[in-house]
């Protein structure tokens, strides 16, 4: 039997029900993570026990695959759980550990049972909660295979862990404060304040004095502070270099999480299920120091998960706290202490346990848009995951440079890793080959694979690295977009059927070696895939620096339309490093086309009207321009504002019908007829609203995002009445814009095409890897490679 059948109590489950069916037998654990049933005895009692293991399993645990043989009785005189068997079966699918899950109702309330043995315990679980995935080492889900093997049970623990009535049955982190790990609070400089129980005592006064805190965790590290004090999170930002990056909050409960922002019905189950993920919710009223999340109309709140987080709010009388990764940005999740003390010697006091973190493991994100789901960052409590797949070769999708995760395949199934972060860092590199290793080891994945896919940009991390594993069959590259539409034809089972996809985020590298990040792409089922359309090209000028100075963007679409464009803008000359002068510099950037790119992403055009409208003028973190420009939009009827003019022009170009190849492969193409809808009308239509005051910011941000998608909602609509299809695919990093994503939904089904989103896995860069894997279905199932 395979799924998430370990880990779960799901032998206690079936042993009580085998015994209250009179039946003999035995379950055990196997190394694949699936399990093993034998049973003996009436017939019609067997019958009924598959019924009842399918129908009143307990709730997360999940059944993928049963194989039901018949055989001879062997006399078993009773039912009896086995130890784990290592060897795994020949042919089986693998199953999936389950994730760390947030602290079971059962055990709050024993937490705070006075005489309780776990009474104000943190580290206190069960069958159905605490740390798994995080703590694990090897197959099978055994207590000798995980960190918390250095922990002996105590007496007491131990009878708990052997009773099969008991809750804790084999649940493999049991323990309690004589056998289990804890918590002391030091300084950076190892001077222990506090140990156990005391330790979260002072730590809870230190946060309602206002102090800075780093908090060792399951996954990993986290700072934390008082959230409605500007003071700590101002210094919060200081020591960590993140000068506008909202910060993830923690909210002591659900009442309190409706002091602070706007919750749907939907959202309130999300935000109490056993996941707890971090949720990006709309703001209501004041509060919170506005440091959390300046220039944004949402907030990124989460409900404690773990044990001590209920014990710090059950001891503080703050209400809610910042709670945000301890690390660097772009660095993977501190997990180690040592590194703790070297890194985080800025925070005053660190609240450390003892328990390894083997797997470390970022909180996951989700935001709710056109009223559903959507993962940002699918980490904590949703990984391991798996996904079926077409093809039943062993893959690896090494995935994007930014938000990295990758992707593993094997047996029909894809298995997604956790966050992992930039990958132009070496320490998130290393990262990145450790959790490759380590995911290839749970997954019997120790032999050779037969293909590595990687992105098309020549000079990515991860490019260079898909080189290290040396498959069977070759390193093949996949271009960015490709890569994100083929991440949605999965999740929607449509690999081998032909779909229409936008793919509009902030950008790629094209396969005209141009950058890409607006583009209208067909997926043939035959393999064969197009570039139908894509954003006229703008230009970068200075590159990376255009990206963070986004006047520069706009400069470069005005120069268009204007003949003196730094007159046109010199109110903008404090959005640029140098002032005024910088536009002489870059005028002559453009006319000699000095270190000067082009670029047809979505992202770059909306920064630049981001800029032009004074919402933000230099990019800080990833996004930012766009999320500010959206919050700034948000509240305006879609009916009541401006519209502005984004024509379709038809343009011959190459058109890939190949967007991957074999490593270093030239891409071949074909000559044809692309559309380009045209973005410098659309700025120079802000602009003069702007200019003329006609409209208010608020009206024109919501007026392009409108416009824009509209535009590209046409493009769409043109392609699915020449293929005769009637599904259209949105993804990418801008279909998180929830304006964008309801025009483009709004507009399609009124003509009875329906818009597919990604649910399963992030629509963003955290979602190249399934694509990246899922290309392999190309070269096998049509049975011809593509050199």
């Amino acid at each position: 039997m395979d799924g998430v059948v370990q880990g779960v109590g799901f032998r206690p489950f079936v042993y009580r029900i085998a015994v209250q069916r009179g039946l003999r037998g035995y379950i055990k654990n196997l190394g694949d993570a699936g399990v093993e049933i034998v049973v003996e005895g009436d017939e019609k009692e067997i019958n009924m026990f598959l019924i009842d293991i399918k129908t009143k399993k307990p709730a997360i645990s999940r059944i993928d695959n049963v194989r039901v043989e018949y055989g001879p009785e062997h006399g078993y005189g009773e039912f009896k759980i086995l130890q784990s068997d290592y060897s795994p079966r020949p042919g089986s699918q693998v199953s999936t550990v389950p994730p760390d899950l947030a602290t079971c109702q059962d055990c709050l309330t024993e937490l705070f049972t006075p005489n309780n043995p776990r009474y104000l315990y943190p580290f206190i679980n069960c069958t159905y909660c605490g740390p798994r995935f995080t703590i694990l080492y090897s197959l099978p889900y055994d207590r000798c295979n995980t960190s918390m093997n250095a922990f002996p049970l105590c007496e007491e623990c131990g009878k708990e862990y052997r009773d099969p009535s008991n809750r804790r049955y084999h649940a493999e982190p049991t323990c309690c404060h004589t056998c289990g790990p804890n918590y002391k609070l030091v300084t950076p400089g190892k001077v222990c304040k506090a140990s156990g129980g005391e330790a979260i005592k002072l730590a809870a006064k230190l946060l309602d004095r206002g102090e800075l805190l780093a908090i060792k965790g399951i996954g990993g590290f986290h700072l934390a502070c008082d959230a409605k004090n500007s003071s700590s999170v101002k210094k919060l930002r200081l020591i960590l270099g993140r000068e506008e990056q909202p910060f993830a909050v923690m909210v002591r409960d659900l009442e309190t999480a409706s002091k602070y922002v706007v919750l749907s019905e939907d959202e309130e189950k999300h935000l109490v299920g056993i996941q707890r993920p971090i949720l990006i919710l709309e703001k209501k009223g004041g509060g919170v120091a506005p440091e959390v999340a300046p220039g944004l109309n949402t907030l990124g709140v989460m409900l404690p998960y773990t044990p001590l987080h209920t014990l710090l709010f059950h001891y503080a009388k703050v209400e809610i706290l910042v709670m945000t990764s301890a690390n660097l940005p772009g660095d993977p999740m501190i997990t180690r202490d040592d590194e703790a003390y070297e890194k985080l010697g800025a925070i005053p006091y660190l609240l450390l346990h003892n328990l390894e973190i083997v797997n470390r493991t970022d909180d996951s994100v989700i935001r709710f848009v056109d009223g559903k789901p959507v993962f940002v960052r699918r980490s904590r409590g949703y990984i391991p995951f798996k996904v079926t797949i077409t093809h039943k070769k062993r893959v690896l999708g090494v995935g994007a440079e930014l938000s990295n995760t990758f992707c593993l395949t094997r047996g029909g199934l894809a298995y997604l890793s956790q966050h992992i972060g930039d990958t132009s860092k070496f320490s998130t590199i290393k990262f990145h080959r450790e959790a490759i290793s380590r995911h290839r080891h749970l997954l019997g994945l120790g032999e050779k694979l037969d293909y590595v896919v990687c992105d098309y940009h020549p000079q990515y991390r991860t490019t260079k690295e898909a080189l290290r594993y040396n498959p069977v069959k070759g390193v093949y590259q996949l271009q960015h977009h490709f890569a994100h539409a083929l991440s949605l034809a999965v999740e929607h089972k449509l690999l081998n059927w032909d779909l229409v996809v936008i793919a509009a985020d902030g950008m790629g590298y094209g396969l005209n070696g141009e950058i890409w990040g607006g583009e209208l792409l067909f997926l043939g089922g035959d393999g064969n895939f197009e570039r139908l359309a894509h954003l006229e090209p703008q230009i970068l000028i200075g590159g990376d620096l255009a990206v963070e100075y986004p006047v520069r963007v706009l400069y470069a679409i005005l120069s268009k339309v204007f003949d003196d464009v730094g007159e046109e803008l010199k109110g903008y000359h404090p959005c640029l490093r140098h002032g005024e002068r910088e536009f002489a510099v870059m005028q002559q950037q453009l006319l000699k086309k000095i270190n000067v790119y082009t670029t047809t992403s979505c992202g770059r055009v909306i920064d630049a009207v981001s800029t032009l409208l004074g919402i933000c003028s230099r990019r800080t973190y990833e996004g930012e321009p766009a999320m500010k420009l959206e919050a700034a939009a948000t509240g305006c009827p879609d009916s009541g504002c401006p519209r502005f003019e984004a024509p379709v022009l038809e343009e011959v170009e190459g058109k890939s019908l190949l967007p991957f190849t074999r490593y270093n492969n030239k891409i071949t193409s074909s000559r044809g007829k692309v559309k380009v809808l045209q973005t410098t009308p659309l700025v120079k239509g802000i602009y003069e609203g702007y200019k003329s005051k006609k409209h208010t910011r608020k009206e024109l941000a919501h007026g392009f995002l409108v416009s824009l998608a509209k535009g590209f909602s046409e493009l769409a609509l043109d392609a699915v009445e020449e293929f005769h299809l009637d599904k259209v695919g949105f993804t990418g990093g801008c279909a998180y814009n929830k304006i964008m994503t309801r025009v483009i939904r709004k507009s399609l089904e009124a003509h009875g095409v329906e818009l597919l989103l990604q649910r399963v896995v992030p629509c963003g860069d955290g979602g190249i890897s399934l694509g990246q894997a899922a290309m392999i279905t190309y070269l096998e199932d049509n049975q011809h490679e593509r050199d």
